[in-house]
């Protein structure tokens, strides 16, 4: 998923994201874990840290909780005619 860091600040500071972009990988599940991309922001580079996951290679750190994003704003409806 895309999220917007800067808007987003407490989210991405629970996957330590420094820099903008970045790319995680994160498991869900009873045993939440993830893994930060800290190469380049470039295609090999990005499509090798996926094959590094995929592979079992990433070193995944735990996490008790997910980050919470803040709530869309609410809606309005719309009224049928």
């Amino acid at each position: 998923m895309w999220v917007d860091a800067l808007g987003e600040s407490a989210f991405s500071a629970g996957f330590e994201i420094s820099a903008q972009p970045s790319v995680i990988a994160f498991k869900p599940g009873k045993r939440k874990r993830w893994s930060l991309h800290e190469g380049a922001f470039t295609e090999s580079a990005i499509s090798g840290f996926c094959d590094k996951v995929m592979g079992g290679d990433v070193r995944f750190k735990a996490m008790d909780n997910l980050p919470k994003l803040t709530p869309a704003p609410p809606q309005e409806k719309k009224e049928k005619k």
